[in-house]
């Protein structure tokens, strides 16, 4: 949606722009925080969709008890998510595509990517 707005913009429109969500989503205030380092060792590449969860939310829910913030567990994760995507099996690749796409696209409201699939 953002680069239909850059277009219009860069073409001159100078009129109100509405835009919705099919599903309802908005995008959620990214807030700045520092990464917990997440070692690659740590990370159960190859496995199923239904295991990283698992880890992930594992990895998250430590961090809050601890007084963090999941944001930067999310933060720490991003250097390993290329090379999950890729030794996703591909039964996991398309649950995660049919389930979980909608909210992973989600974008941040400066029109920060996502860092999903295709990126």
């Amino acid at each position: 949606m953002v680069d239909y707005v850059l277009s219009l913009l860069r073409d001159g429109h100078r009129g109100p722009i509405v835009a919705m969500s099919r599903r309802g989503l908005l995008a959620k205030p990214h807030r700045r925080v520092d990464a917990v380092r997440i070692e690659e060792a740590e990370v159960p590449f190859g496995s199923g969709i239904g295991s990283l969860l698992r880890w992930l939310r594992g990895r998250i829910d430590r961090h809050i008890a601890a007084g963090g913030d999941w944001r930067s567990v999310i933060e720490g994760f991003a250097p390993h998510t290329q090379r999950l995507w890729r030794e996703l099996p591909l039964s996991s690749k398309r649950r995660f595509l049919e389930h979980a796409r909608a909210w992973w696209d989600v974008p941040a409201p400066d029109g920060a990517a996502s860092g999903g699939p295709d990126h």
